[in-house]
């Protein structure tokens, strides 16, 4: 598993992001995880909701730059999150400080039918050291637009 390209963007604009993930028990990650139990660990999914929160805090500058994660907190989880089912993650932006460049993210993730994660609070501080080019910049593209990059007619 490639960490950096780990989600799938459904929506990124200034204000949030949308994120949607399957983890797979079939990727590599979970062979030796989950000889017992289909749970994913936690790591995985936190690495997400940052790239989630990460991506929101580009959008808002342009793309110009990346950032770090300089805390994060209420993340209390309601439950295991399993493999093989669909998650929705939304990281928005409460706000913003020009002047120490600090982002402040409400983050919620979601199961099928259920609030994993209601108020999680990510802080991210931008920096031009990490690039957006070596990040996870992709938002779903519709069948329709493959089809027509492909020239099928």
């Amino acid at each position: 598993m490639n960490y950096m390209n780990m989600v799938k963007f459904e929506k990124v604009s200034r204000e949030e992001s949308l994120a949607i993930i399957y983890f797979q028990e079939r990727e590599e990650i979970f062979r030796n995880e989950l000889e017992h139990s289909s749970i994913v660990p936690y790591f995985v999914v936190i690495e997400a909701i940052f790239q989630t929160a990460g991506r929101a805090a580009r959008e808002y500058s342009n793309n110009k730059y990346g950032g770090v994660i300089v805390s994060f907190n209420d993340f209390s989880f309601n439950r295991p999150i399993f493999a093989d089912e669909q998650l929705t993650f939304k990281a928005k932006i409460l706000s913003y400080n020009d002047n120490l460049k600090i982002y402040y993210f409400q983050i919620s993730l979601f199961g099928e039918n259920d609030v994993i994660l209601p108020n999680g609070v990510v802080i991210i501080k931008q920096t031009s050291q990490i690039t957006s080019d070596y990040l996870n910049n992709s938002i779903k593209i519709s069948i329709e637009k493959k089809l027509d990059a492909i020239g099928y007619l």
